[in-house]
């Protein structure tokens, strides 16, 4: 099974404003994490498969002396 947080099995949250669910994608970007927001007004958030996700799934970068491809002029 795919692991949450991924292009297969993205996450899916509840969001009571619109201005809320922004604010959990761009927290979802910046982790790497593939997430389905729904907004509910009246109903209680559900953040829970965000929640989930292990921390290693922080997207890594590295620096263009660790990737082998010489630096560009």
């Amino acid at each position: 099974m795919a692991k949450i947080g991924t292009d297969k099995r993205p996450a899916v949250v509840r969001a009571a404003t619109e201005q809320r669910a922004l604010e959990i994608m761009e927290q979802c970007d910046r982790r790497g994490i593939k997430v389905i927001v729904g907004i509910e007004p009246g109903k209680q958030e559900d953040i829970t498969d965000v929640e989930r996700v292990p921390t290693t799934m922080v997207p890594i970068v590295q620096s263009s002396s660790e990737s082998g491809v010489p630096p560009g002029p």
